[in-house]
């Protein structure tokens, strides 16, 4: 029988220290410290780290597989909208490049998924990958920004601010478990929401570049509010010992059989995460 996979807490944190459960915004070097989730994210330096980006990997992976099937249905709708407004082989040439590039990422996502372990080594090759993959896709979804806008049409402009909000509040909400890919839709899409009406210059596209900055600081809420990566238990203040882990769940009452092997699994879990 395998062994069972080793169970950890996002931030192992004694108890009585309420600096790691305080919102990152909130905490002095918020930045610096929202810097270190993404990049431990991406290069996770021990095994208890792998292990907690391993499965952040994996709470993404099914959203992944249904944006590579929707993103394509999706240009197409919006490409038969802007038909009067495009030429037709503008608007085939972008939905046949993103409908290519969902291809290849699926393709190479199962690839990947089938490598992914606990091991340090092929963690940090599927999070660089999947988030390499995952900046491809959504350059070439927000290049609607540039290829299909329209100089002068407003409603061309409101319909494309439109659109790029509503992937943002998606892709945002689905990628949020992996850090980095979440700053990669941060930076990718919401940058395309707020530049792309900035250089039109007009009083509409401003406000619609205000508006998308807006969005924008509030699509960040859920990396300023989450939580360190993995990490060992933090030493108590100087002189005194560093705070002890919590005691094992106590054994079986008198006259009760022991508990089964998962039972008693799941009942360490849930006291060492509570």
């Amino acid at each position: 029988m395998p062994a069972a996979v080793p169970r950890y807490r996002l931030a192992n944190v004694p108890p009585d220290d309420n600096s790691m459960r305080q919102p990152i915004a909130h905490r002095p070097g918020a930045l610096a410290e929202a810097w270190l989730l993404v990049w431990e994210s991406l290069s996770p330096r021990t095994e208890v780290t792998a292990v907690v980006v391993a499965d952040q990997l994996r709470m993404t992976r099914g959203s992944s597989n249904v944006t590579d099937t929707v993103l394509p249905l999706a240009a197409g709708i919006l490409a038969l909208a802007m038909r009067s407004w495009v030429a037709a082989p503008v608007l085939l040439g972008w939905v046949g490049t993103v409908a290519l590039v969902c291809l290849a990422i699926n393709l190479i996502a199962r690839r990947l998924n089938a490598r992914l372990n606990y091991g340090i080594k092929a963690v940090r090759c599927v999070a660089r990958t999947r988030t390499l993959l995952t900046a491809l896709l959504l350059t070439a979804w927000c290049g609607m920004g540039i290829v299909l806008w329209v100089p002068g049409n407003a409603a061309n402009h409101m319909l494309l601010t439109l659109v790029l909000a509503v992937s943002l509040a998606g892709s945002a909400s689905i990628l949020a478990a992996h850090p980095a890919s979440a700053a990669a839709t941060i930076i990718i899409n919401g940058g395309m929401l707020i530049i792309r009406p900035l250089l039109d210059g007009g009083k509409l596209e401003l406000m619609l570049a205000g508006l998308g900055l807006l969005f924008t600081v509030l699509m960040t809420s859920p990396a300023r509010t989450g939580r360190a990566p993995a990490l060992p238990p933090r030493p108590g203040p100087a002189g005194k010992p560093p705070a002890r882990p919590p005691p094992p769940p106590p054994g079986p009452a008198a006259g009760q059989p022991p508990p089964s092997p998962d039972h008693a699994q799941l009942a360490s879990h849930l006291r060492y995460t509570a």
